[in-house]
């Protein structure tokens, strides 16, 4: 694996923003996945309000992570901050990648909007799929949960709250809490992914999270896809953020 650390600096109503990124470079038999640029932190409530317009989170702060957020909104998100760095959007809603044109964002279940497509060939910002996820913690599992307070804010020792991102060790790769703090929406849904659509290692690495206890899963904010629980696609929830990624160019 080799970790290669990409700093853009983004300009936003006159303030300058940096983020940093690592390469994952995937290394499997069957080649399932591209490489992957993927952020080192957590969105910030900061860089989403100043992007959206608007801050949904419960527990508020500019460097804790943004939160209460819907999957429609962080999908609007994604594109918005392409354009800023003119990079072309991922995410297409009835032929348009501009989320000013696709009207307002839904608060209820909409059959449109929930038919977003992604243009995986894109280089803008999107969402993690489920198979970078699991990709990913396959390969921090044993680094992560041998010291996992080391690494993560989880309901042991973050208060009950969302605490500032990048604040807890770093793993191998260079991520924060890529366990810890929020969850994190993903874009696929995982219902409707064929087995066959990820590797034998990170097959192996989706089974393993599955099969853990409700105790372990509550315990650390692992992510969530739209459909994982339900009315979370569309109600905000405290313990909902985003990480971004793009595709290597």
């Amino acid at each position: 694996m080799k970790i290669i650390m990409l700093l853009l600096f983004l300009l936003v109503g006159g303030l300058l923003y940096s983020l940093d990124f690592v390469l994952i470079e995937p290394r499997d038999e069957e080649q399932v996945l591209s490489a992957f640029y993927v952020s080192t932190v957590q969105v910030t409530q900061q860089l989403f309000r100043d992007i959206m317009g608007f801050n949904p989170s419960f527990f508020r702060g500019d460097s804790l992570p943004v939160e209460s957020l819907s999957w429609y909104e962080a999908i609007v998100f994604c594109n918005r901050l392409s354009i800023i760095h003119h990079l072309t959007p991922v995410y297409i809603f009835e032929g348009t990648r501009y989320p000013d044109e696709w009207g307002e964002v839904p608060n209820h279940t909409h059959v449109y909007w929930s038919s977003i497509q992604a243009d995986t060939l894109a280089n803008g910002f999107r969402l993690m799929t489920n198979a970078e996820w699991y990709y990913l913690y396959d390969l921090l599992k044993d680094e992560l949960h041998e010291n996992i307070e080391e690494y993560a804010w989880i309901h042991t020792n973050s208060e009950n709250r969302t605490q500032v991102v990048g604040t807890k060790s770093p793993d191998k790769l260079g991520l924060y809490d890529f366990l810890g703090n929020v969850y994190e929406w993903r874009f696929d849904s995982r219902g409707n992914i064929p087995n066959d659509y990820f590797s034998p290692r990170t097959q192996e690495a989706r089974l393993m999270v599955e099969s853990l206890s409700f105790d372990i899963m509550r315990s650390i904010d692992f992510m969530i896809s739209r459909d994982d629980v339900g009315f979370w696609t569309l109600i905000r929830n405290r313990r909902v953020g985003l990480r971004v990624v793009r595709n290597m160019e």
